[in-house]
C-alpha cells in the first residue's frame, strides 16, 4: 500500500486522535480570548447555547456550516480549528484571484514570487488587513 506522507502523518500523529477535544479546546479559547459569553457567539451563529458548550466540552461533532460559521465568526482558518496551523488568520490562495499576469509578470515570475513563502505570508497578511477591501475599492473601482 502506497501512503502519502501526509496521510502517513494524519494517521499516527496522537493529536488527531480525537478531534472533536481540539476543535473544543480552540473554540474556548477563542471565545475567552474575545471575552465572549457563550449566549452571544451561539447566537451570532445560529445555535444554542447548549449545543456550542458540547463543542467546546469536545462531546459532539460539529455541522460542517456550523464549522464554517464559526471560522468566519472568529476570523479564522479551520486548519486553526483542527490544530493543524498555528497560524490563526485565513490563509488565501490569492493566486487564483489575483491577476498579476495582466501586471505582465511572467509565468516564470509568478513561480517564484507564490514559491516564495515570505511573499505568500506576505500577500496574505495584506489581504487580510481590514483597510484591504477600502484599498482595492479606491484602486479598481475608482
Amino acid at each position: 500500500m502506497n501512503v502519502k506522507k501526509s496521510e502517513k502523518y494524519f494517521f499516527n500523529c496522537e493529536k488527531h486522535t480525537n478531534i472533536k477535544v481540539e476543535v473544543g479546546k480552540r473554540l474556548l479559547e477563542l471565545r475567552k480570548n474575545h471575552k465572549y459569553n457563550q449566549d452571544f457567539v451561539a447566537n451570532q451563529i445560529g445555535i444554542s447555547r447548549a449545543a456550542l458548550s458540547y463543542y467546546e466540552k469536545g462531546e459532539r461533532s460539529i455541522d460542517i456550516e456550523i464549522l464554517y460559521k464559526l471560522a468566519e465568526f472568529y476570523e479564522i482558518s479551520i486548519d486553526y480549528l483542527f490544530g493543524i496551523s498555528g497560524k490563526q488568520s485565513p490563509q488565501r490562495s490569492y493566486t487564483d484571484t489575483f491577476a498579476t499576469a495582466e501586471m505582465g509578470f511572467t509565468s516564470d515570475a509568478e513561480d517564484v514570487m507564490w514559491g516564495n513563502p515570505q511573499f505568500v505570508d506576505l500577500i496574505n497578511s495584506f489581504v487580510t488587513h481590514p483597510d484591504f477591501e477600502t484599498f482595492e475599492e479606491l484602486t479598481y473601482h475608482s
